[in-house]
């Protein structure tokens, strides 16, 4: 029966993981965060447990636990449950309660929302007015439905010395997560300064006769460097460009052929979900994909620099849709142009 328990539980996470794998990862537990959970728990008794003329019949029973995460993978934790499982043979209910303390590591990929974990630690079990004391050992797997909430499944084998007695427990439950800090993200180093621009003095202009009637001209076109420094936004965990990205990107490609001495620097960025490695390295992914696209339609790859901000750069700080858009995007920044300085594109 616990087998069974322990197999439904444990395909019940599995087919929720698979079903969260598409979206963009969560961070995974930060140190200084307490984990705060419920469980159902079922438990197979030895046939050593309680009387040892009287085996308790396997019974579910519940508890609550509590941990604190010291480092990103260490975890102190302290659980209880009770449980009133029937006499085997003379009938009638009894207690059965443990208490555990027990040291857990985790291990914690950097892009899956699925964890898993071991512990070993003290149990002291209690049946009725019979007490021991004795070792636990736990193996567990965690499935994070949010930033601060989790589904968890352990299983555990409770070991008591004195009487030779290992029961078999099976548990399911949920895990809520508080406080923790974030890790702080280097700066970025700040970009080299553009080369100066010399002017040179005029020079005095010698006495001349009055000119003739100046003719009418017609003066050159101011610079709209608008086309050249618009953004362009991505897709949720996406670093490919979308159709009006490329639209955007086209209105570029002119100016930057037209101008070979600019120097342009393209800011990846993105918004807050996600882990700070995870969103650096989307950064880098979205700034790349829009150098690659323009190098495909004639750009210089030597005047196109890129650099990833993560989500340390927002330009909305609300935290709904409406803003995570307009932060995931790629800037385009002019760093330096020719002596002549912008040229307007030939048509």
């Amino acid at each position: 029966m616990l087998k069974k328990i322990l197999a439904a539980a444990t395909i019940a996470i599995s087919i929720t993981a698979a079903a969260g794998s598409a979206q963009e990862k969560l961070p995974p537990e930060r140190q200084g965060a307490a984990e705060i959970g419920v469980f159902a728990q079922y438990t197979h008794f030895d046939k050593n447990a309680g009387c040892p003329c009287d085996r308790p019949t396997d019974v579910w029973g519940a508890g609550a636990r509590v941990g604190y995460f010291v480092t990103d993978r260490w975890e102190p934790e302290v659980d209880a449950q009770f449980s009133r499982p029937t006499r085997a043979v003379i009938g009638g209910t009894m207690r059965y309660t443990t208490a555990s303390v027990r040291l857990n590591y985790n291990f914690v990929p950097q892009q899956s929302r699925v964890s898993a974990l071991l512990g070993v630690g003290p149990v002291y079990t209690q049946y009725s007015d019979e007490n021991a004391w004795g070792a636990s050992g736990l193996a567990g797997v965690r499935f994070k439905m949010s930033d601060a909430v989790a589904l968890r499944g352990d299983g555990i084998a409770d070991y008591t010395p004195s009487t030779k007695n290992l029961n078999l427990i099976g548990r399911i439950g949920v895990s809520l997560f508080v406080g923790g800090r974030r890790r702080a993200v280097p700066a970025m180093p700040a970009p080299p300064p553009p080369p100066p621009v010399f002017v040179e003095a005029p020079v005095p202009s010698p006495v001349t006769p009055p000119p003739p009637t100046p003719i009418a001209v017609t003066p050159p076109p101011s610079i709209d460097t608008a086309a050249i420094t618009a953004p362009i936004y991505f897709d949720f965990d996406q670093a490919a460009i979308r159709p009006d990205a490329q639209a955007i990107l086209e209105r570029k490609v002119p100016w930057l052929r037209g101008n070979p001495s600019m120097q342009i620097r393209i800011e990846g960025n993105t918004d807050e979900r996600g882990s700070d490695e995870y969103n650096l390295a989307l950064g880098q992914r979205r700034a790349a994909s829009a150098k690659a696209w323009l190098v495909a339609k004639g750009v210089s790859a030597l005047h196109l620099a890129i650099v990833s901000h993560g989500e340390e750069h927002p330009i909305c700080t609300g935290h709904d849709e409406a803003c995570w858009q307009q932060n995931r995007r790629d800037d385009f920044v002019i760093l330096s142009v020719g002596p002549g300085g912008i040229l307007l594109p030939q048509r």
